[in-house]
């Protein structure tokens, strides 16, 4: 015997739902259309937990549709596949982490059979990033923007280095103040002393202020050129950077050269600020600091060997996410900084819209149990990279355009996850994800619901509805301002 539900109407929220049991089986928002959808998705036999209660239709609704097969018992309940187009927004991002948690366990026990990407397309702004993230934080993956982040304990013998440096900093200091205190500088030569004749002008000396000092910043720098770097100052915040690793296989060179050669650009910036524009720094005004003050050759670059350096193990990270544009070689130096991790491409449709960009990713996502990529080009300038590296990695890609755009190669070499909404249904997962803390966190509900409550109302004269343009709502909405009906109605319009 079939069983029926009771079509309700929460005049509250203005939402349209079919509960039985006490269980909401399908919930839609407002409107004669949406009533319509919660009918016809029980009559349809569309809704994966009516099937298993044996659901069909409604106590209090029109029977418009042909009711679903009753419920056999001798014969066991055998759920239908349904089309992508058919599920509900549930059951879409369902589907979606099902497909993320695929990958990602074939990742992390190193299935070199396993599903090794994933293609995750739906128009607009539907939270796919967002949704995908968490639930790669759900298996406990760090990102390697997060992992820089986290501070790393120098040893005791990177320690004993560090200490050298600074004391020679100090010295530095000293020696510069000291040379400036007998030696002003002119406030006009700093800017016009080739163009002045006037003698009487006063001298300036010299002051450093030296702020933080960073020794692990390089080494672990996701850009290879920046790792090979000795050292780096920054005007303005006056901070220093030294990579430990070098300065621990040539300590006599970062007591001579290397630290005096940042000292300079110090003074250079405190003296000479023009002059950091020209040459990386490197100009007329730094050379003199070197070999007048500190009494050592100008060499712009050092000569330390960084062998070591550009094959150190790869960055910290379970992850990575690349958002925007990548040229091929980018994506090339990306696939091997990241060749055992998990790589999220967001938005970045030149990583396979381009032909050699493609080539590399087939390369990469190949079925062969060793996955070989290569970049073989005369005159190739590696700048660290080697031309042919073996990738053990997943890629995951999130795009706003269909999945039927991506090159056939990929698409067969992929899993793919379409959460493609009508406007009724992004409605209906905006208010899935509306109570959620992550969901504009800090935001009080009652904000939350007054903004979607304007957007619904408003759907029909805005340009785009997204879980972004909510979220500008509510930030418009929890300003405080009289106004904030006028000003968000002007934003989304």
């Amino acid at each position: 015997m079939s069983n029926l539900a009771t079509l309700c109407h929460d005049e509250n929220t203005n939402t349209w739902s079919a509960e039985y049991e006490g269980q909401t089986l399908v919930k839609s928002v407002g409107g004669e259309s949406s009533k319509n959808y919660v009918i016809s998705r029980i009559h349809e036999g569309k809704c994966a937990k009516a099937l298993k209660l044996n659901v069909t239709g409604f106590v209090n609704a029109p029977m418009n549709f042909a009711p679903s097969p009753a419920y056999d018992p001798a014969k066991g309940f055998v759920e239908r596949i349904k089309p992508n187009n058919l599920l509900t927004v549930a059951e879409r991002y369902e589907l979606l982490d099902e497909c993320v948690d695929i990958i990602i366990r074939a990742m992390v026990e190193k299935k070199e059979n396993g599903n090794r990407s994933l293609i995750i397309t739906g128009t607009g702004s539907l939270g796919k990033t967002f949704h995908t993230k968490e639930k790669i934080r759900e298996h406990g993956l760090l990102s390697t923007e997060e992992a820089q982040k986290i501070a790393y304990a120098l040893t005791p013998e990177e320690q004993e280095v560090a200490d050298m440096i600074l004391r020679r900093m100090k010295e530095c200091k000293k020696i510069a103040e000291q040379y400036y205190k007998e030696n002003p500088v002119q406030k006009k030569g700093r800017a016009e002393a080739e163009d002045s004749d006037d003698e009487d002008d006063e001298g300036e000396e010299l002051t450093l202020r030296i702020g933080e000092v960073d020794f692990t910043g390089l080494h672990t720098s996701m850009d290879i050129d920046n790792r090979t770097c000795g050292g780096k100052f920054f005007p303005g915040s006056n901070k220093y950077q030294f990579n430990i690793k070098l300065a621990m296989q040539n300590p006599d060179e970062y007591h001579d050269i290397v630290v005096p050669h940042e000292m300079a650009h110090h003074i250079q910036s405190v003296l000479y600020p023009k002059s950091l524009r020209v040459k990386e720094g490197h100009g007329k005004e730094w050379c003199k600091i070197m070999t007048v003050v500190f009494g050592i050759p100008a060499d712009r670059y050092h000569s330390m060997d960084t062998t070591d350096v550009r094959n150190a193990p790869e960055l910290e990270g379970d992850y990575h996410y690349v958002k925007g544009y990548s040229s091929a070689k980018g994506l090339f130096r990306t696939l091997f900084e990241n060749r055992h991790k998990l790589i999220v491409f967001d938005d970045c449709d030149a990583a396979w819209k381009n032909e050699v960009s493609a080539n590399l990713l087939k390369a990469a996502l190949d079925s062969d149990e060793e996955r070989w990529i290569s970049w073989n080009v005369e005159g190739f300038d590696n700048s660290g990279l080697p031309k042919r590296f073996l990738f053990e990695g997943r890629v995951i890609f999130i795009s706003n355009v269909a999945s039927e755009e991506f090159p056939q190669p990929l698409i067969s070499r992929s899993l793919r996850a379409d959460i493609e909404l009508t406007i009724e249904e992004t409605f209906e997962r905006m208010r899935q994800i509306l109570p959620s803390e992550k969901f504009a966190p800090g935001t009080p509900m009652e904000v939350k619901q007054m903004a979607y409550d304007f957007l619904y109302e408003h759907r029909e004269m805005a340009a785009e509805i997204s879980s972004r343009s909510l979220l500008n709502v509510i930030q418009v909405a929890n300003s405080g301002s009289k106004l904030w009906k006028r000003i968000a109605l002007s934003n989304i319009a």
